[in-house]
């Protein structure tokens, strides 16, 4: 199991957070080697 970051939580609540407010489209942008990917090995 993966231990989230700080900012990685808190864009999860801004997207939930949009979600509940009926946005229909989001777009979510994040610079490289912020933990965007997960890898098996």
């Amino acid at each position: 199991m993966y231990e989230l970051r700080s900012y990685q939580k808190e864009l999860i609540k801004k997207i939930i957070d949009s979600m509940k407010k009926n946005h229909r489209v989001i777009i979510v942008q994040s610079p490289p080697r912020t933990g965007k990917t997960v890898s098996n090995g």
